[in-house]
């Protein structure tokens, strides 16, 4: 009972710890500055992405602007929008954009965990808002456009104040349809507990340590770092390398913005689950060779107790007095 109490505290232990790096990431993920700008930060600089932004606040400006301009004047400032994304100062506003839409997307999750779902896609929306990189824009090109368009007959230099188009890039259509974000909200208010994953699943890996006897404590251990092991191949395949829909009705700005951001999730993702991967594996080993050296120990006093029983009744005798 003791050696099998040992080993299922060991395979716990492992399933916690996993569960412990999951919610790690995800708590992260959904709460975190840094690893959203690690994996989109530099989405901007993205020629694909560039040049559909660029294109639909070009059309949000052509909508906007009191006369319509000239094709000459409109590939102007296309390319001048395209370039002001691929500069310095749209660091901090892209930066904005996205911790507001990771913002709003948590809020979403926990609004849906605390309300119940239909199970549908339709639960939740995933939109970025590029308000704030619009406006910085549009700052240089008000000032551009009043001395450049002033000229001409009805256009007032005030006529470009507070121009800034609604530019929303909308990535529903990526969900597939099957999924259900009420899963994802629960993982994300589980994710919050990981540290009591990580300490439980510590207890348990000591308990399972002390209690365990000879090889049943080794075999234990290569038990938990095999489920350890494929836990973590798992996460690195699946989850840490998403891979969205693309459906026609999705726009090319949405369809770059996931593309990159399936790279950026690779990257940012995978390399935790790979060592844990290889710490499993090592775990794997050492318990088989820990076994292997146990039985071989456990043999050898058997035969040193085996060749230590005397054989002559006579002989046996004399050796008791």
């Amino acid at each position: 009972m003791r050696h099998l109490l040992s080993i299922l505290s060991l395979l716990v232990a492992a399933v916690l710890a996993a569960a412990a790096l999951a919610g790690h990431q995800v708590n992260a993920l959904a709460h975190s500055e840094e690893p959203i700008r690690e994996i989109a930060g530099d989405i901007p600089a993205e020629p694909d992405f560039g040049e559909a932004a660029a294109d639909m606040v070009t059309e949000g400006l052509d909508e906007q602007l009191p006369v319509s301009l000239p094709g000459p004047i409109d590939s102007a400032i296309h390319s001048t929008v395209l370039s002001m994304l691929d500069s310095a100062q749209m660091q901090g506003p892209w930066d904005e954009v996205l911790q507001q839409t990771r913002r709003d997307y948590a809020a979403q999750l926990e609004q849906l965990f605390a309300d119940g779902g239909t199970g549908t896609a339709d639960d939740i929306t995933v939109e970025v808002d590029l308000s704030p990189v619009v406006e910085e824009m549009t700052s240089s090109l008000r000032e551009d456009l009043s001395s450049g368009l002033s000229w001409l007959p009805g256009v007032e230099e005030s006529s470009f104040d507070g121009l800034a188009p609604e530019v929303v890039v909308d990535l529903d259509a990526g969900i597939d349809d099957d999924a259900d974000p009420y899963i994802w909200a629960a993982v994300v208010q589980l994710s919050g507990y990981w540290p009591v994953f990580a300490v439980v699943s510590a207890l348990l890996l000591g308990l399972g340590v002390l209690i365990g006897g000879g090889r049943s404590r080794w075999i234990g251990l290569a038990l938990a770092g095999l489920v350890f092991s494929g836990i973590c191949l798992w996460m690195a395949l699946v989850p840490a390398a998403p891979e969205f829909d693309r459906p026609p009705e999705l726009s090319e700005a949405a369809g770059a913005i996931l593309t990159h951001v399936e790279a950026g999730v690779r990257q940012w993702a995978q390399p935790t689950w790979w060592v844990g991967l290889g710490a499993g594996a090592v775990l794997v080993i050492g318990g088989l060779l820990g076994a292997a050296l146990s039985s071989n120990g456990h043999w050898n006093r058997r035969r040193r107790q085996a060749s230590q029983v005397p054989t002559d009744p006579e002989h046996a005798h004399l050796s008791r007095v």
